[in-house]
């Protein structure tokens, strides 16, 4: 499963095989874990990341435990918006892990169907997610639409 530069969604089960490609590719290294919210920390505040290859995790209990999911979604499209060029200044592969609980719903736009059975469409944070090689995996550049 080749990651890409950019934003990468990949259930938890094909975790591991991220984890493989970037120490295949990247001479056995081990990307850095981060939350969610570390994450969005680093984007507001421009810090650092801590590296170039980061696994992302906690993306999908935000959903579950913010009321507001509109305003949320809202406000992590803007960060990621106003911060692209900043990334792609890093060259940062992102990939968020994603339970096996959680569904893609394949249509015209991703979701992902939480284990509440609520759905939540990525499409107005990411725009079109498009599907890499495998079913477990899908991909989105730096630059979304602001």
């Amino acid at each position: 499963m080749p990651m890409m530069p950019g934003y990468n969604f990949v259930r938890a089960r094909a975790k591991r095989e991220a984890g493989r490609f970037f120490g295949d590719w990247f001479d056995d290294y081990e990307p850095t874990t981060i939350s969610m919210v570390e994450l969005l920390r680093c984007l507001k505040q421009e810090r650092p990341l801590p590296h170039r290859y980061l696994l992302v995790e906690g993306f999908d209990r935000l959903w579950e435990i913010i009321d507001n999911r509109e305003a949320l979604t809202d406000l992590i499209h803007k960060l990621l918006a106003g911060r692209a060029n900043w990334l792609m200044n890093q060259s940062a592969y992102i990939c968020f892990t994603l339970p096996h609980e959680v569904s893609f719903i394949p249509a015209r736009h991703v979701s992902l169907r939480l284990p509440d059975g609520d759905e939540v469409d990525l499409y107005p944070i990411f725009g079109q997610l498009k599907q890499g090689d495998s079913p477990d995996h899908y991909h989105q550049g730096f630059n979304i639409d602001s």
